[in-house]
């Protein structure tokens, strides 16, 4: 029986900087829920049995009113209420952020290339 090691990314915030690229914002990006025992068998393949948690919630309530009305305009969910509270927005853009589904494999890549066209132009 093979003891595996599991860890979790916690995805926090997507921003839009103010010259238009978007960019991810993360906290805790790994953390480990079993720590390894050193005895684990080295596969390359060990990323299929990694553990995700779905329950995990970012919490919307520390974005200012502006950086989620920059959310719901960018994926186009302004809805029918001209003025809604904050707590409403944080809500349209939680079950919005929550719904999103992520290829792992995929993201990583994608935010090291975001980060390097970040680096270039800052530069």
């Amino acid at each position: 029986m093979r003891n595996f090691y599991y860890y979790s990314i916690s995805w926090s915030v997507a921003t839009v900087l103010a010259n238009g690229i978007e960019v991810k914002l993360q906290r805790n990006a790994l953390s480990v829920i079993e720590a390894p025992t050193g005895h684990e068998e080295d596969n390359e393949n060990d990323y299929e049995n990694m553990l995700w948690n779905g329950s995990d919630k970012v919490d919307l309530s520390k974005l200012e009113t502006t950086a989620l009305w920059r959310y719901l305009r960018h994926f186009n969910l302004v809805g029918a209420d001209p003025n809604p509270s904050k707590e409403q927005l944080i809500d349209a853009v939680q079950r919005h952020f929550m719904s999103q589904q992520l290829d792992e494999l995929q993201v990583i890549p994608g935010f090291i290339q975001a980060a390097k066209r970040l680096k270039t132009l800052c530069n």
